[in-house]
């Protein structure tokens, strides 16, 4: 009885988790939306399963590839030529920086220390490897990125340059300034790659107007399949012809062929594009609530607050006491139904030695009682009261 006791109070409990699961975790895959599931499970049906082709042996998957490029590349404002697609971001950027290595005689990188770690890790290694030598731009305490910096490191290193940096901060959420930067990297003449995997389906970006040279994301934040995205590629890139049509056969060849994921990502960008405004709205409110709460409840204050430039609209990081907001905060907010990422904040930390950084993004079917919930548990883990097996 003692133990069909306690297997029943798990069950309870086990529900009510399901029933409050928040995805507070600005780094996680999304879910699969029914239209994106819908679409992929057509597409497995009709051309008999997800395998990719290979040598445009099948012209009905071929047919249907092309149709989603071309869709894909008029929601986005893209010549079709341009766009090809990959095997999901960390791939991604990993294959479009070998090849532009090989095929455009790079000998630096420029980034900035607030990139994912995993980029940064690549980097890192190539440069071991004696294949690159890595700049860092500078930036303040938060990650912002100052234009002018950049002139500093672009002395003598004219068409030797890759400039590779994300359009959002993936630790405090700012945006980057891409027109101004933009601009410098066309008159210095480097190479320009913008990660956009924070901001596709949060903003209406203009890709006719940011010409970078690269642009990469995928679908896995978009309630998109999370191994397919896009690699865009500026035709306009100052390039002999010879180098261009190899630089293009090379991105060519890595692309992603699999007709059920590719399905999956048009989907998700028509249903992220279709309804843009509506969820920047709802989320913004969303947003401000919680911060509101943070700061009347809980006496916390968001980084953005500290910032001179705009933020993500679904992103709030924080500084939250050691002493409240341990080593065990990910899983006491993971027992009580909540999912957020902690990961180590790579800027000065002299002037918070007793805090913990936290990274929260808010999903878009996030509501005002979710924030009233989840400020909630935050207060019983301030008080030591969170509930732990």
């Amino acid at each position: 009885m003692k133990l069909c006791a306690l297997t029943s109070r798990y069950f309870v409990r086990h529900k009510i988790l399901q029933m409050h699961r928040l995805n507070f975790n600005s780094n996680s895959y999304s879910r699969l939306s029914s239209r994106v599931q819908e679409a992929m499970t057509n597409a497995i049906d009709i051309y008999g399963d997800a395998r990719p082709i290979s040598f445009g042996s099948d012209h009905k998957i071929s047919a249907a590839i092309e149709e989603s490029r071309h869709s894909i590349a008029e929601k986005l404002h893209l010549n079709v030529a341009e766009l090809f697609f990959n095997n999901g971001c960390k791939s991604a950027e990993i294959e479009l920086i070998g090849v532009v290595l090989n095929l455009l005689d790079i000998e630096h990188i420029i980034t900035s220390r607030f990139e994912s770690p995993d980029k940064l890790e690549f980097f890192e290694f190539i440069e071991k490897a004696g294949k690159i030598k890595l700049h860092f731009i500078e930036t303040n305490d938060y990650g912002e990125i100052y234009p002018e910096r950049l002139k500093e490191i672009l002395i003598n290193k004219k068409n030797t340059t890759l400039l590779s940096l994300s359009h959002a901060n993936f630790f405090s959420g700012v945006l980057l300034p891409v027109k101004a930067i933009l601009q410098i990297c066309k008159t210095s003449h480097i190479y320009f790659h913008l990660n956009a995997q924070l901001t596709l389906g949060r903003f209406e970006i203009d890709f006719e107007t940011i010409k970078t040279d690269f642009v990469t994301f995928d679908a896995s934040l978009i309630n998109g399949p999370s191994n397919v995205g896009c690699t865009i590629y500026n035709n306009l890139i100052e390039l002999d012809n010879k180098r261009y049509n190899y630089l293009k056969k090379a991105i060519q060849f890595v692309e992603n062929k699999n007709i059920s994921n590719i399905l999956g990502l048009n989907q998700a960008i028509s249903q992220t594009m279709d309804d843009i405004n509506t969820r920047q709205d709802s989320t913004r409110l969303m947003r401000k609530q919680l911060i509101k709460q943070l700061g009347s409840d809980l006496g916390i204050e968001s980084i953005d607050s500290k910032l001179n430039k705009p933020v993500l609209y679904n992103h709030v990081a924080f500084w939250a006491k050691h002493a409240y907001f341990g080593k065990y905060i990910i899983e006491k907010l993971d027992l009580e139904g909540v999912d957020v990422s902690q990961i180590l904040f790579p800027g000065s930390k002299e002037s918070h030695p007793n805090e913990a950084f936290i990274n929260i993004g808010l999903a878009d079917t996030c509501s005002l009682s979710d924030i009233d919930y989840f400020v909630k548990i935050l207060q019983k883990i301030q008080t030591g009261k969170a509930w732990i097996s």
